[in-house]
């Protein structure tokens, strides 16, 4: 027992002299500035590569050639490969990862962000190629020898956690600029191309406990992981192994269907006419029963405002946007067999229930004041159904926890956020929140959103029991199953012309001029009527409204 205190000593006075956040073993200098820097990071994203057919191309080949020369500079340090692995198939995926890589570095740049955030633990990428050889990459260049990259280390503990934040030295931003690049090259250059076209993320918890004033508290913390296709191909059964494989086929001929047009839209940022490059892929949760949505990466429509989504032109030509109305409220109503008003509004009736008029709070306060007030309610009902309350709560006490859940999100949700930018401009809204709640005297004078927690369960009360259930991933996964046989009605059908069509989960973009339009109406209110007669096994004429909020009165001309 003696004779190990020497070497338990020897690496604790090893630990104590190593500079903060460095590896063992190896001195480079680390990252160090103010943790205001640390937070304004871009977030890893594995499915950025170059766009090959952009003007910028052969540049960035360039820089990625220059980079990996670097990278070959001296020996190789202990337990690193070489940058590019030889062999037909392994070469190919190296120079991947050196494209993603970079090209995730430009896109912090034109983010404006001071650091990329990403984990060296290939746990976090389901132990995939992309996550072993970008870790491969990071180390080699924060290598001495090479000296092209600095980071901070990350780390976990029960109150908080931050991933590793690497950023390019001197050397790494002097190859950049041999580039000469201007930025709406790069931002024309780079898209996003995931690997799979399904995507499987399973969640990972971990109860935390920790002491604080004396007392013990628990929390969780919550990871996705990716899980490997070769794993789910394994555990799915052949029904959804058919169902996965049509699916994935279909997704791959929306993608076709969207190349062949030019899509742009004019952000609010410049004012000029920026192209897009949607690259549509599903992403289900822990299994193929929820969640299932069609998401878009860098380069997407999904990341744009409703009024830069009003300006998206396929081909110079104008588009229109169709959304269901309360898709979510409606469906669940339907689950129980019942039906909501289609002339009803479900989160303006809350109002009625509380004794205040939409109509009248319009006049108070303006126009934009009351929408804002409507998508308030709208957050805080999608709040109830996508929120969970622990096992053992009380029947009078679920209320109380509704209402600080929702507090917490309507109003505090900037105290949860590390950016320093997203943080301010949460804060900001949070703060015009909270005034809205206070003056429409939605929030009592505490501040508390319990009255509107129960005006909700009076007004909604045949689906009270689906609220703080987590059901939101299944309702998800239903209306995901809707837009796959939309879009395919749309782009691949056999009968009628593939005409693009955007998703944005519960609504849809197609062209303005007649008569697409009415044909996407008619097959969202088809499609929608067919899978909720398929989930509730019956013959139900089930009937949901469609708004229009893209269209001018050009298409109310011309539909007539």
């Amino acid at each position: 027992m003696n004779s190990s205190q020497p070497g338990r000593r020897k690496r604790k006075e090893q630990r104590s002299n190593r500079k903060p956040g460095a590896p063992s073993g190896n001195p480079t200098e680390t990252l160090k500035p103010p943790v205001a820097e640390l937070e304004n990071s871009f977030r890893f994203n594995p499915t950025l590569v170059y766009r090959q057919s952009s003007k910028a191309y052969p540049k960035l080949k360039a820089e990625m050639e220059r980079f990996v020369d670097a990278l070959a500079e001296g020996p190789l340090p202990e337990g690193l490969r070489a940058p590019i692995a030889p062999g037909s198939k392994r070469e190919p995926k190296s120079w991947r990862n050196v494209e993603t890589l970079l090209a995730n570095l430009h896109a912090m740049d034109l983010k404006k962000k001071s650091t990329l955030a990403l984990s060296l633990s290939p746990k976090t990428y389901g132990q995939t190629e992309i996550g072993a050889g970008i870790i491969n990459l990071v180390k080699l260049a924060y290598d001495p020898t090479r000296g092209l990259l600095r980071w901070a280390i990350g780390f976990r503990n029960p109150k908080q956690s931050r991933r590793t934040r690497i950023k390019p030295t001197p050397r790494l931003r002097r190859l950049f600029d041999e580039t000469g690049l201007s930025e709406r090259m790069l931002r024309d250059a780079i898209k996003s191309v995931p690997d799979d076209l399904i995507e499987l993320r399973k969640t990972n918890r971990k109860p935390i406990f920790y002491t604080k004033n004396g007392r013990t508290y628990e929390t969780e913390t919550k990871d996705k992981v990716p899980v490997p296709r070769k794993e789910w191909e394994k555990k799915a059964t052949p029904k959804q192994l058919e169902w996965l494989h049509t699916l994935e086929h279909n997704t791959a001929h929306f993608n076709a269907v969207l190349e062949r047009y030019e899509i742009t839209c004019c952000r609010d940022s410049d004012h000029r006419r920026d192209p897009l490059y949607p690259a549509l892929h599903c992403v289900f949760n822990d299994d193929w029963e929820h969640g299932g949505r069609f998401y878009t990466g860098w380069g997407g429509h999904q990341g744009l405002s409703k009024a830069e989504r009003a300006t998206i032109q396929f081909n110079s030509h104008p588009t229109a946007e169709l959304d269901y109305g309360g898709l979510h409220i409606r469906m669940l109503y339907h689950l129980v067999g019942g039906d909501y008003p289609l002339d009803g509004d479900p989160y303006k009736d809350v109002l009625q229930e509380m004794g205040k008029d939409y109509d009248r709070l319009r006049m108070k306060f303006g126009d934009s004041w009351a929408k804002a007030i409507r998508g308030d309610l709208k957050q805080a009902l999608l709040m109830l159904v996508n929120g969970t309350v622990k096992p053992g709560v009380k029947p009078h006490f679920r209320s109380a926890v509704m209402a600080r859940q929702i507090n917490y999100n309507l109003f505090k949700e900037w105290e949860g956020i590390g950016d320093p930018e997203k943080k301010e401009h949460c804060k900001r809204a949070c703060d015009d929140r909270l005034t809205r709640w206070r003056e429409s005297r939605l929030a009592n004078r505490h501040g508390s959103s319990i009255e509107v927690v129960k005006a909700f369960a009076e007004v909604h009360e045949p689906i009270e029991d689906y609220f703080m259930t987590g059901y939101g991933l299944r309702l998800q996964n239903i209306d995901a199953r809707i837009a796959f046989h939309v879009m395919k009605d749309m782009m691949a059908s056999a009968h009628q012309p593939h005409i693009p069509t955007l998703p944005v989960h519960d609504s849809f973009i197609t062209f303005r001029q007649a008569p697409w339009p009415q044909r996407l109406e008619d097959s969202m209110r088809k499609w929608y009527r067919h899978v909720m007669q398929d989930v509730t096994k019956t013959r139900a004429a089930y009937q949901i409204p469609i708004h229009k909020p893209g269209c001018t009165q050009d298409y109310v001309r011309e539909t007539g």
